[in-house]
């Protein structure tokens, strides 16, 4: 019976390792909008023009209403979060954690 025991927990534990790869898989979503490929042409091209450019002016604020920025922040910063896959895995930890205690008391009687 004891061996019983163990292969049912090793089932168990590959099913929630396969389940959580996939979950992981599952959200991971990915965009390709900035994605330049070898087989793109060049996203910019050069054109001649007969005329130079123009020169547009920068205006400059004045002094006495400019505003220093500071080093220290206002707000306090946000609290860190944990990732969702974190929490996942910590979770999937315990639970294997305690199914094998409560197959070492089953052995054990």
């Amino acid at each position: 019976m004891k061996y019983a025991y163990q292969k049912q927990l090793g089932r168990i534990l590959i099913v929630l390792s396969i389940a959580l790869i996939l979950g992981v898989v599952a959200t991971a979503t990915f965009t390709a909008t900035d994605v330049a490929f070898a087989q793109d042409g060049a996203a910019v091209t050069d054109t001649a023009t007969a005329e130079p450019p123009t020169v547009t002016p920068t205006p400059i604020p004045p002094t006495s209403t400019s505003v220093v920025p500071t080093n220290t922040p206002t707000t306090p910063p946000p609290v860190q979060i944990p990732e969702p896959i974190t929490v996942v895995l910590f979770g999937t930890g315990l639970a294997a954690l305690s199914a094998a205690a409560a197959v070492r008391r089953k052995n054990q009687e």
